[in-house]
């Protein structure tokens, strides 16, 4: 559970020093204080308490704080860089701005954004004055009855041949009142490893939304860090490598986040991969934020590259996400 000290007793003990430092204004200066340097800051007033899911469907434009994304061009696939945007104008029609490009996305089948619990869209936009197909998009964890203060934003277009993953919400603004250690389980993951010819395979938990991995937030260290270890499932053979059952094989693996330092943004990482099943050098890194007035969500998105034995380096992105129950 996160350990917050009284507000009131941080603000007793600010005035106290103020006074004792003010005194009479005489110093061995014999200088009157500047009295713009008492001028006490603004109070930012009480933190967001809305959802993600409710800030979304009070038509906020969130922003992207962090965003992992990838461009296949001429059968080459590299990184890109994605300034995101996502609002909700009308009911199940939002829009999304990445970069220069805007997409208003339509539900899929009629769907009631208000009921989905993963909210998923067909595309439409124009190009060069006529209707153009640019793929899709995803909103996981934005009903706005649920109680995750992030969303999990997945892109894909077809001119430009994009794929990315970014996150929104509620970041929690942080300061010396988090104190001691917090807990983060529930976790998910998805790893997408996309091959130098353009194809890609995936990996992910095998219960996919929750699992064994778990994050730990050290407010008193300064410092967080995590795994998701086990099974988690492939689709690099193909259609062909799945089972009778109809499910992908899998990799007995494990995803380690290294320590971290927390700064006011969040934080930023190594990842270590580990397993006999991976069969090459992972070279990325993490980066999130808490999300909710209490920080009770962590997630942030995965990049870098991966070396398959023999073989040259393929972009990495993934996002990762998990809950504190204060307990």
């Amino acid at each position: 559970m996160l350990n917050r000290y009284a507000t009131t007793a941080l603000a007793i003990s600010t005035a106290a020093l103020l006074t004792a430092c003010g005194g009479s204004g005489s110093g061995d200066s014999g200088k009157k204080m500047d009295d713009t340097a008492m001028t006490p800051m603004p109070d930012p007033g009480p933190p967001e308490t809305r959802t993600a899911g409710q800030m979304l469907a009070d038509g906020e434009a969130l922003a992207a704080h962090h965003v992992a994304a990838v461009e296949t061009r001429a059968g080459m696939t590299a990184p890109v860089d994605w300034n995101l945007i996502v609002q909700k104008i009308a009911s199940g029609e939002y829009r999304f701005v990445v970069n220069d490009l805007t997409y208003n996305l339509v539900l899929e089948d009629g769907e009631d954004d208000e009921n989905a619990s993963d909210t998923s869209f067909n595309v439409e936009a124009h190009h060069d004055g006529q209707p153009y197909p640019f793929g899709y998009g995803k909103l996981r964890y934005s009903h706005p009855d649920h109680d995750e203060y992030f969303v999990v934003v997945r892109h894909t277009s077809e001119a430009p041949h994009w794929r990315g993953h970014a996150i929104i919400g509620n970041r929690t603004t942080l300061n010396d009142t988090f104190m001691g250690t917090a807990t983060f389980d529930d976790a998910r993951a998805l790893v997408e490893i996309y091959e130098s010819d353009g194809r890609i395979w995936s990996q992910h938990r095998e219960t996919y939304w929750t699992g064994d991995g778990q994050l730990v937030a050290d407010f008193g260290a300064g410092t967080i860090s995590g795994q998701f270890a086990g099974d988690w499932y492939t689709d690099r053979g193909g259609e062909d490598s799945r089972d009778e059952n109809g499910e992908w094989p899998t990799i007995d693996m494990a995803v380690t986040l290294e320590a971290a330092p927390i700064t006011a943004d969040g934080y930023t990482g190594a990842i270590s991969l580990t397993g006999a099943d991976v069969g090459g050098h992972l070279n990325a890194s993490y980066e999130g934020s808490f999300y909710g007035p209490e920080a009770q969500n962590v997630a942030g998105v995965v990049n870098g590259t991966f070396t398959p034995v023999g073989e040259t380096p393929s972009p990495v992105i993934g996002w990762f996400a998990a809950e504190n129950h204060g307990e």
